[in-house]
């Protein structure tokens, strides 16, 4: 886990957060969180932030994930700091990865259909940008 990179969405709270601690905690390289901007964004950055070993890089990237312009700055902002190895997608947005895949035919993904995949289609993104 320590040479990897993860995006996790929905970081703020909840499981996402939860996520979030766990691969801080293991040691993962390079970890984007991606939520909302919000006041338990901030206390969650602050507490992950502390807890970071030396070396690890935590990114953050405020984004609403339904709207389709934050979803495709995201994928930017994760390929200019070379893309992600693992995801973990926290946010129910199936409508949105189906309008996602239906506009850009050259995206492959195969995704969660309980979870929605918004991030395995980030990462196809990211890494189709090299």
């Amino acid at each position: 886990m320590k040479s990897k990179s993860v995006c996790v969405t929905g970081a703020s709270r909840g499981i996402g957060a939860a996520i979030a601690r766990r691969f801080v905690e293991a040691g993962v390289r390079r970890l984007f969180l991606v939520a909302r901007p919000s006041d338990a964004f901030d206390a969650t950055m602050d507490g992950l932030t502390a807890s970071a070993s030396p070396g690890q890089v935590l990114t953050r990237i405020d984004a609403d994930l339904s709207q389709s312009a934050d979803v495709f700055r995201t994928a930017e902002t994760i390929a200019a700091q070379g893309g992600t190895e693992l995801a973990s997608d926290t946010a129910p947005l199936a409508d949105l990865v189906a309008a996602m895949l239906a506009a850009h035919r050259d995206i492959h993904v195969l995704r969660d259909a309980t979870r929605g995949g918004v991030t395995a289609s980030l990462c196809e993104i990211a890494s189709s940008a090299h």
